[in-house]
């Protein structure tokens, strides 16, 4: 799974524009603060609602990529599971 990642994450391209926060761990889009204060008194910091990531590094991509992404991982998983 972390080749996975990795092949992943070579391919991608920093651009402008509309982008979204993946988690580093599992390249899930659903981060969310981690406290209310995160950012104000305290670092930024985030909350992987999918694996329990927590912590303050992140992956920033455009939506197009992130929509790559999420559908590359989408195939992987399933040829994984059909293996």
């Amino acid at each position: 799974m972390l080749k996975l990642v990795f092949d992943v994450l070579s391919k991608i391209k920093r651009r402008k524009g509309k982008t979204i926060k993946l988690c580093p761990i599992c390249l899930s889009p659903k981060l969310k603060p981690a406290s209310s204060i995160s950012g104000w008194l305290i670092h930024e910091s985030y909350k992987c609602l999918n694996c329990g990531y927590e912590g303050v590094i992140y992956i920033e991509v455009s939506l197009e990529e992130a929509e790559k992404i999420l559908n590359e991982l989408k195939k992987q998983k399933e040829k994984l599971e059909n293996q």
